[in-house]
């Protein structure tokens, strides 16, 4: 394996470089569609739950059937690598931005009223802060499934560290299986480190 890696740096440095790519962006997509559906739906039960319903159905779809029901619809490339993964990902970030505004204490939102702020001030310092908690943990679980379901992107030309496990699958190379698959392994767990990282940036310095 570590002779395979020092033979063939560039191809896994570009194989790292796609799959990073391809990751952050349809995180990007998630994060902020997943917050404003979520945020949509916890406004508007009634209505949201039929949206709600058809997000939960994508839930049970294996991700290598989203990302090929792509291909009649958007061919091979970055984009419908990208919308498959968003279809993939979205799912936590809706729910746990529900949860988030859900479970926030009826009473922080009646001080808040009784101090004078208006629905947008309220939105703004009470409500999306006390929610922020629960959207970072929804943000994480959605990262790691993209970078894991990113591996898949090469069946439909997203290229990625998929590029080298499916080449090592196809060639028997052990070798080049072992490197692809720590690879993912270690984005994701570093994804999920940034994430955390973030969220202490934003929400735990101020709270100390």
């Amino acid at each position: 394996m570590l002779n395979y890696i020092r033979s063939n740096t560039s191809v896994i440095i570009k194989g790292i470089t796609e799959h990073l790519y391809l990751s952050v962006l349809a995180l990007a997509i998630c994060t902020l569609l997943g917050v404003l559906i979520g945020y949509f739906v916890y406004k508007r039960p009634k209505i949201g739950t039929a949206v709600l319903g058809v997000f939960n159905t994508l839930k049970v779809i294996p991700s290598l059937a989203l990302l090929l029901l792509m291909l009649p619809l958007l061919k091979t490339g970055i984009i419908p690598s990208v919308t498959a993964l968003v279809m993939i990902g979205i799912v936590p970030v809706i729910l746990n931005t529900i949860d988030g505004f859900t479970n926030i204490n009826p009473q922080y939102l009646e001080s808040g009223q009784g101090m004078g702020l208006s629905q947008d001030q309220l939105l703004k310092k009470v409500q999306i802060p006390l929610a922020l908690p629960a959207i970072f943990t929804g943000v994480a679980s959605s990262f790691v499934q993209i970078i894991a379901s990113a591996t898949l992107a090469t069946y439909i030309g997203g290229g990625g560290l998929g590029n080298i496990i499916f080449t090592g699958l196809n060639l028997n190379r052990q070798e080049m299986l072992l490197t692809g698959g720590l690879l993912v392994a270690v984005l994701s767990i570093l994804g999920g480190l940034f994430i955390s990282f973030l969220q202490y940036l934003l929400i735990g310095r101020k709270l100390r």
